[in-house]
């Protein structure tokens, strides 16, 4: 399975709880003109690939970043968890649908 794929299947079951939350598309390839407007407009590097907005209680909110086949977060996803955490998030890595389900129970017992 493909990170993109992993992705679409995520958004499909946060959708289906109704949480408020968004995927900042980062990944990708583009030209260096496409990269510099993207930048200009505010994209940043190494932002979590779900933000759920929605208070866990604990949390003001939860970000979890997909990765498949045991890849490692970048130093720009590090200083996204520590920049979060810092500011009241939770912060997750999860490598499969499983652990994302399991995730969302945890934080929001669904």
């Amino acid at each position: 399975m493909t990170e993109d794929q992993f992705q679409k299947i995520v958004a499909r079951y946060l959708d289906s709880l109704g949480l408020v939350w968004c995927h900042v598309p980062n990944e990708g390839k583009r030209s260096p003109v496409a990269g510099r407007i993207a930048k200009e407009k505010g994209l940043k590097a190494g932002v979590p690939d779900c933000l759920i907005f929605d208070s866990t209680g604990e949390y003001k909110g939860l970000a979890i970043e997909l990765k498949i086949e045991n890849r490692k977060p970048t130093e720009p996803q590090l200083e996204w968890k520590a920049k979060l955490i810092s500011r009241g998030w939770a912060w997750e890595i999860a490598y499969n649908i499983d652990q994302v389900i399991n995730l969302i129970r945890e934080y929001y017992g669904k």
